[in-house]
């Protein structure tokens, strides 16, 4: 792990690992979509499969639902599509989650 202090006085930790899900966690995300989708669904599943993917012990579905809801409040919100989080001008998804 590699810990970074940001010029906005925050703390942005980087980490890598490999997870193999089981087949049907695997098949649940990259089926997943909301049923009432918002338009932005196309622009943001790829970030929420990845993060729900890299995930706590949670239920995946709940953390599906969760992290759309957010991704969507971000992206209407102008926040920009940055996962690094590690930008000093401006904050994005990944500075969130």
């Amino acid at each position: 792990m590699n810990v970074v202090a940001l010029c906005n006085g925050r703390l942005s930790c980087h980490y890598e690992w490999d997870v193999t899900l089981d087949a049907e966690t695997s098949a649940m995300i990259i089926g997943y979509r909301p049923q009432k989708a918002p338009p932005e669904w196309d622009h943001i599943c790829g970030h929420v499969r990845m993060l729900v993917a890299d995930r706590s012990p949670y239920q995946v579905e709940r953390l599906l639902t969760a992290t759309t809801r957010l991704a969507v409040w971000c992206h209407r919100s102008g926040l920009p599509d940055d996962l690094s989080g590690g930008s000093c001008d401006r904050r994005g998804f990944g500075s969130l989650v």
